[in-house]
């Protein structure tokens, strides 16, 4: 593999640092932003609070599915109950039979004793 010796191409570029010579002034405005940058507990306390609401979400549409699915099947049944003819048998009176009356054999009545002598 050769090896590239001499000026590499600047490709329109001076070759000088971007913002030119102001270099204190470039620091001063990078040490100005740092005290308001994340650090990492600012970073784990964020993650902890997504991961909080993330929880909070999931038990939220945990519970709305749950109230949606109670109310679909309240609202099914209740037009099922109306939309299906109500068929209710009347129960049949129950038949009463009656008998004539018959008279009950008179028994054979028995000689009075008459009076002694």
């Amino acid at each position: 593999m050769p090896i590239i010796t001499g000026k590499f191409p600047n490709f329109g570029r001076s070759g000088e640092p971007p913002g030119g010579d102001d270099l204190p002034l470039r620091v001063a405005k990078i040490e100005a932003v740092l005290p308001m940058m994340a650090t990492k507990a600012d970073i784990g306390d964020t993650k902890a609070a997504i991961a909080e609401s993330k929880s909070d979400v999931i038990k939220w549409l945990a519970g709305l599915i749950f109230a949606a699915v109670a109310l679909i099947l309240s609202v099914t049944a209740f037009m099922l109950n109306r939309a299906l003819p109500v068929t209710t048998q009347i129960p049949q009176q129950p038949i009463v039979i009656q008998m004539p009356v018959q008279a009950a054999p008179s028994a054979v009545p028995s000689p009075k004793p008459g009076p002694k002598k």
